[in-house]
């Protein structure tokens, strides 16, 4: 509605576009635990064209509770929470389930699935 102060503008990262259900297929494959590096980069394509890159790598950090912006952001931050979720298999999904935000269920993932194997880990140190 042209006037409405409550409309939220398709460019703002707070914007929930009709498609944007929680727990529907968001990439093609699902992570059981190998391949991180392809479904992390599947991921970060995938918030990026929905506009939500900023609520997983903190550049869209949560308002204050009593903020204008505090409803918004939330509501943003289950739908991407619930996308992660549903993009890894129940197992995973069950351990970062009780995460505060979807960027602390993010880093949980990045850090016991982004590192490389000990030797490789150990040659890129020396």
């Amino acid at each position: 509605m042209p006037g409405n102060s409550n409309t939220i503008d398709v460019n703002d990262p707070h914007y929930i576009h009709l498609s944007d259900a929680p727990g529907g297929k968001f990439v093609a494959n699902v992570f059981e635990g190998t391949g991180y590096g392809e479904w992390r980069r599947s991921m970060l394509i995938a918030l990026s064209a929905k506009n939500k890159l900023g609520f997983i790598d903190g550049s869209i950090p949560k308002p204050a509770a009593n903020a204008a912006t505090a409803n918004s952001w939330q509501r943003c931050n289950d739908v991407v929470f619930s996308w992660i979720l549903s993009s890894v298999s129940p197992t995973i999904a069950d351990s970062i389930l009780f995460n505060n935000t979807a960027k602390d269920a993010w880093d949980e993932l990045q850090e016991r699935f982004g590192q490389s194997n000990g030797a490789q880990l150990y040659g890129v140190q020396k």
